[in-house]
């Protein structure tokens, strides 16, 4: 199976049956590179030249802009002997998503295969059905003949993939079941900035992006936070609005409220079909953007207070692949979630005639992917949750001293389910994120699949 692009497609004045380099792209579509295509990575293509054809796989060099070329298919049954002419198209064939024949492979007939299983144990069949009634942490992607949460079953997926042949039955799952945790940004308790977010670590799937940690306060001016990251193969929210600024002391003004570095929309990845980088163990792919550290508060020359609340973590990629997925009526919201962190809390002032510190911004909503060919019951139900994080509350001052300002919420991630008995694909994308207002912080926008 080949890795996937959306919307490419350009001419190529190659000549003969030699590998193809790319020309412009075909309006409104856009050239292999605009595209966000890797250097080394294998792609399907289509080629039309006059009345032929050729369909094949061709590994991308950005270097020079080509594309070689492995025949799978054409209609003179060998490599085309190009006019200079052609139309080329990067898109998936019926190989690549042939998921139905992909789940009867995943067919287990035994005891399930789940192995390095922490904090909790999964009881089977004898027919191989797996029950989980209790915490447990995936140290390896999970292959399952069939799956069952109880109201007490959570599966803490950290980067890996849920494979189950056939039933998961989420009828009595609790909210927040299956999911990764994003890392909160830490609250300041004095002059120190709050910690940093911590990026989730990239296993099977990807990770996502660290929040930096609040600004440390002086005996004068505030200090802004550091700049956070930003990740080219993001999927997941970006942290979006302003890190909160700190306020003003006697002996000098906080540091200002901060721009995140933010991915933009013309470099953010929707892809329209990723099933086959998410079978594969797409790890370079990443959830969502984590959030900046909130600015410090000034102080009054005597001492210090005041410090920035630390950026959240972005979220992660939960994968799950079910051949069917059943819920129930009373079955309760948020099954699956990957969220982005909160921002933490700037520090309040005591004292003295000192700032207090500005929030850190929430870290973007993370990605959930889902293949099925059908889901039962749970009508009317948000199952699915992939909100970005709020932003922290900002430090209020003393004496003379002004409060910080909250930060900013983060952009809700995006939601993409394949249900292959319909043919249909779902995709959800969050929202935005509330801007701060005054010291308080912003709320994280929603990212939410009803059924």
């Amino acid at each position: 199976m080949s890795f996937l692009l959306d919307l490419c497609q350009f001419t190529t004045a190659t000549t003969g049956t030699g590998a193809i380099t790319v020309g412009s792209a075909v309006s409104p579509y856009r050239t292999p590179a605009a595209a966000g295509a890797v250097d080394g990575q294998e792609y399907t293509y289509f080629i039309i030249d006059g009345a032929d054809f050729e369909r094949g796989t061709g590994v991308y060099a950005s270097a020079g802009a080509t594309l070689t070329r492995s025949l799978g298919e054409s209609s003179t049954g060998s490599l085309l002997n190009l006019s200079g002419s052609a139309t080329v198209t990067i898109t998936p064939s019926a190989e690549d998503l042939n998921l139905d024949d992909a789940f009867r492979r995943l067919s287990i007939f035994g005891s399930p295969v789940i192995s390095g299983l922490t904090g909790g144990v999964i009881t089977t069949d004898a027919n191989g059905a797996a029950t989980v009634n209790n915490n447990i942490t995936l140290t390896n992607d999970a292959f399952l003949r069939d799956l069952t949460l109880g109201a007490s079953g959570i599966i803490n997926t950290v980067g890996y993939r849920i494979f189950v042949s056939g039933v998961l039955d989420l009828t009595a799952a609790a909210s927040n079941a299956i999911r990764w945790n994003p890392g909160a940004g830490g609250n300041s308790g004095s002059q120190l900035g709050g910690s940093a977010g911590g990026a989730l670590s990239a296993q099977t799937l990807g990770g996502s992006g660290a929040g930096t940690s609040g600004a440390a306060a002086t005996t004068t001016a505030g200090a802004v936070a550091t700049t956070n990251a930003v990740a080219v193969q993001q999927i997941g929210g970006s942290p979006q609005n302003n890190s909160g600024g700190g306020g003003s002391g006697a002996s000098g003004a906080g540091g200002a409220a901060s721009t995140n570095s933010n991915l933009g929309t013309s470099q953010r990845s929707y892809p329209l079909c990723v099933v086959t980088e998410l079978l594969r163990g797409a790890s370079q792919l990443q959830g969502g953007g984590g959030g900046r550290g909130g600015s410090s508060g000034g102080n009054d020359g005597t001492a210090t207070s005041g410090g920035g609340g630390g950026g959240g973590s972005g979220g992660g990629i939960v994968a799950i692949f079910a051949r069917q997925i059943v819920l129930g009526s009373n079955t309760n919201p948020g099954i699956l979630r990957a969220l982005g962190g909160n921002g933490g809390n700037g520090n309040s002032a005591t004292s003295g005639n000192r700032g207090g510190g500005g929030g850190g911004s929430g870290g973007g909503g993370g990605a959930i992917y889902l293949v099925t060919e059908r889901i039962t019951g749970g009508a009317g139900l948000a199952w699915v949750w992939a909100d970005g994080g709020n932003g922290g509350n900002g430090g209020t001052g003393f004496g003379t001293g002004t409060a910080g300002t909250g930060g900013g919420g983060a952009e809700g991630g995006v939601i993409i389910a394949h249900i292959l008995s319909t043919g249909r694909m779902v995709r959800v994308m969050g929202a935005n994120g509330g801007t701060a207002s005054g010291t308080t912080g912003g709320t994280g926008g929603q990212c939410r699949w009803t059924l």
